[in-house]
């Protein structure tokens, strides 16, 4: 499943950038534990994109990298998984 892209912004340094991570956060939105093999699949963008992407999503506190490795590194959208573990949470 390939996600349809919206229109590409004005060639923009900063919002292109944003564009991208806006692409990538969709696209953890729908898997929310990823490689960034899988982001490449899934937005159709190169792999140093998705790389800065990422990074600027670990930044920013959405994402999280899970194995502590230096390749095949896994990464997790840390709220999406925290709102699903509210729900499975023993009462």
């Amino acid at each position: 499943m390939y996600l349809t892209l919206p229109p590409e912004p004005p060639l923009v340094v900063d919002d292109r950038t944003r564009y991208y991570e806006l692409l990538v956060h969709q696209s953890l939105q729908s898997r929310p534990i990823s490689t960034l093999a899988s982001l490449v699949k899934e937005t159709q963008l190169t792999m140093p994109t998705v790389t800065k992407a990422v990074q600027a999503l670990q930044n920013s506190g959405i994402v999280t990298e899970i194995t502590g490795r230096r390749r095949g590194r896994i990464y997790s959208y840390r709220e999406y998984m925290n709102i699903m573990d509210e729900g499975m949470a023993p009462q």
